[in-house]
């Protein structure tokens, strides 16, 4: 998949954090849970690019190819 641009989070805001959303916590830069939300908020995960292509086709109304792969 092309990269088709990116911004440094710095650039926007000096304050940032993630969200874990299976565990519903903040969390800070090294994973450490913070008790609220500092400056910008991104999601805390890890994906690949099956997940990807699994989300946009789906919001776009295609067939999921990852269903395939399942066990």
């Amino acid at each position: 998949m092309p990269v088709i641009g990116n911004t440094s989070v710095m650039e926007t805001s000096s304050e940032y954090c993630y969200f874990d959303v299976l565990y519903k916590k903040y969390l800070d830069s090294k994973g450490n849970e913070i008790s609220d939300p500092k400056g910008l908020v991104g999601p805390w995960g890890l994906s690949n690019y099956l997940v990807m292509d699994d989300l946009i086709s789906e919001k776009l109304g295609l067939p999921i190819k990852g269903e395939s792969y399942a066990t």
